[in-house]
């Protein structure tokens, strides 16, 4: 329970000790929908490995408590801080450390940042570097599903951020998005904190191609700062609507497990 509301969460373990203790921090809204069995096979992956991961949903999202339009990126932290705790009492001597997907990896990083020293390592999948291009490309995902619905568009994407800038809601595949959350998105600076660095951090990023190569922005980062394994890992966007159903990610997976191995 946090502040009076439920959180559902699932928790994978190992056979024996866990090599370490994992709090994952889901996409959002239909990102997390489509996410959710890579989710779980990693889940079972990483126990399989020896891990322990502890999948929760965020307030307002899958089966926890909340409403989606209430919830905000500040929410969302105190949700992980919960789960931390949780690990923390449950598995004293296991690393702990928090893996992030797309806006899941605002709030892990955001989280990080208030841990301390108790927290041992920081992945990123994919992370949303800037909240308001994140919030142009869910727009664009919309506007696309809208043409091939109704043939048509009633607003263009600026007009729809404006809404949400002005303190307006906009509805996207049925999730409200406004309010703290936006507000909190867009103005996030967790790329600039130096707390947030201050332990081992894998930022991943996905792409297609056949030599893919990690951003500027990822690169700019991996020379500010000497703990972060910047990487680039070949998938499919399994986090959007696609003709095929994504059941596992074992490109992102593999580097993810040979990054925890080495810590």
């Amino acid at each position: 329970m946090v502040a009076s509301e439920q959180i559902y969460a699932f928790e994978h373990l190992p056979a024996g000790k866990p090599r370490w203790a994992i709090v994952l921090c889901h996409a959002c809204a239909e990102e997390k929908h489509w996410s959710h069995r890579v989710y779980v096979d990693f889940g079972r992956q990483l126990a399989a490995a020896g891990g322990a991961v502890l999948r929760i949903d965020f307030r307002g999202e899958g089966e926890s408590g909340g409403e989606f339009e209430q919830a905000s990126v500040t929410s969302r932290v105190a949700d992980v801080l919960a789960g931390v705790s949780y690990l923390h009492s449950t598995l004293p001597d296991s690393p702990l450390l928090l893996i992030g997907h797309r806006a899941g990896s605002v709030v892990a990083a955001l989280a990080a940042a208030t841990i301390g020293p108790q927290l041992a390592g920081l992945v990123l999948w994919d992370p949303v570097y800037d909240g308001r291009d994140y919030l142009m490309q869910v727009l664009r995902q919309h506007l696309a599903t809208q043409m091939t619905l109704t043939g048509r568009v009633a607003h263009t994407r600026e007009e729809l951020f404006s809404q949400m800038e002005a303190g307006g809601q906009v509805v996207l595949e049925g999730y409200g998005f406004g309010g703290n959350f936006f507000r909190e998105l867009v103005t996030s600076q967790w790329v600039r904190d130096p707390a947030v660095f201050t332990r081992p951090v894998l930022i991943a990023e996905i792409a297609v191609g056949a030599a893919p190569k990690v951003s500027s922005r990822l690169a700019a980062l991996a020379a500010q700062h000497r703990n972060l394994t910047a990487t680039v890992v070949r998938e499919p966007a399994f986090w959007r609507e696609t003709r095929d159903f994504h059941r596992s990610a074992p490109q992102l997976f593999a580097t993810t497990q040979q990054w925890l191995a080495s810590l």
